[in-house]
Formats: C-alpha cells, sequence, structure tokens
C-alpha cells in the first residue's frame, strides 16, 4: 500500500505572567501562534490480511513512511521586559531536517457490509527516526527567579485512529 498524505500542524503557546510579579498591577498573557507549517507523507506498507469471517477481516501492517518538512531551520528568538527586567524569554531552535522518515505497525479489521462495501477500523503507530524539530527553551527571570526554563523536543510519533468506508 502506498499513498500521498499531506498534514498541517499549528503550533499555539502562551505564557501567562500573574498579577503581582515583579510588581505588575495586572495579570499579563502573552499570546504566539505560528504559521500552519505543513508536512508530506509517503507510507510504504506491507499488509498481512487474516479471514475471521465472511464479513470480517484482520490486517496487521509494517512499513516505512518517508516524510517531507516544510519547517525552515534556524533559530527564533524573543524576550518581554517589565520595568526594564526580562520577564518572559523564549527561544525555539529547529534542528531537523527537510527529508526523514520512521517506521509504522499498523493493525485494522474490515468488515464487509454487503455488496462489496467495507468498513474499516484502524490504528497506526509512527516512530520517527529523527526528530522533527529541537529545543523550545522558556524562562521567566525575576530577582528570585533566574533559572526556570523548560525545554521540549517534538520527536514526530504520533497515533493515529481512523474509520474508512
Amino acid at each position: 500500500m502506498v499513498y500521498l498524505q499531506k498534514k498541517n500542524t499549528i503550533l499555539n503557546e502562551f505564557a501567562v505572567i500573574p498579577a503581582g510579579f515583579n510588581d505588575i498591577p495586572r495579570q499579563v498573557v502573552f499570546d504566539e501562534l505560528d504559521s500552519p507549517n505543513w508536512t508530506y507523507h509517503l507510507p510504504i506498507a506491507v499488509d498481512y490480511v487474516a479471514r475471521i469471517s465472511d464479513e470480517v477481516y484482520f490486517t496487521i501492517g509494517v512499513g516505512y513512511e518517508l516524510i517531507h518538512c516544510g519547517f525552515t531551520e534556524g533559530t527564533d528568538e524573543f524576550d518581554v521586559s517589565i520595568n526594564n527586567s526580562v520577564v518572559y524569554n523564549n527561544f525555539f531552535e529547529e534542528t531537523q531536517q527537510s527529508l526523514f522518515g520512521g517506521y509504522n505497525l499498523e493493525l485494522s479489521t474490515f468488515v464487509n457490509l454487503k455488496n462489496d462495501f467495507f468498513m474499516r477500523f484502524g490504528y497506526k503507530y509512527h516512530a520517527n527516526i529523527a526528530n522533527i524539530a529541537g529545543s523550545r527553551i522558556i524562562a521567566i527571570d525575576s530577582v528570585n527567579n533566574t533559572s526556570a526554563t523548560s525545554g521540549h523536543i517534538w520527536t514526530g510519533n504520533y497515533s493515529e485512529f481512523s474509520i474508512v468506508l
């Protein structure tokens, strides 16, 4: 089985700085919404089909999925200062390559609904070989807390559930 898929991912992040932090009178929310990121997937799979009855079939499949990622490599950083003190720092570094892949494991059940119409219930797990995005470090700095950081890695692994007629 070989087919081309196009997937869209939108990253939406926000930081909340509570009232009273660094002498600000009210809560402040910083919202960040990145543009849509498109990825193209070409899964190549080999399936084994087992007939359970005249109406029900079970399949197990293994394969490789080639992925092209539309991200641009590089870094992105911005700071937010209140009263000449950095209260929010966001640094993002993309380290992925544009063309990579991973392995798939698929399980599904086909039910014959009569007249050769089938309902397919499927599950797929994809494990990437390389990380899609590198590290995202978010820090909130103040007099009492100068090292609050958080690092994130987007592996690109995913689980997929599907119902197909």
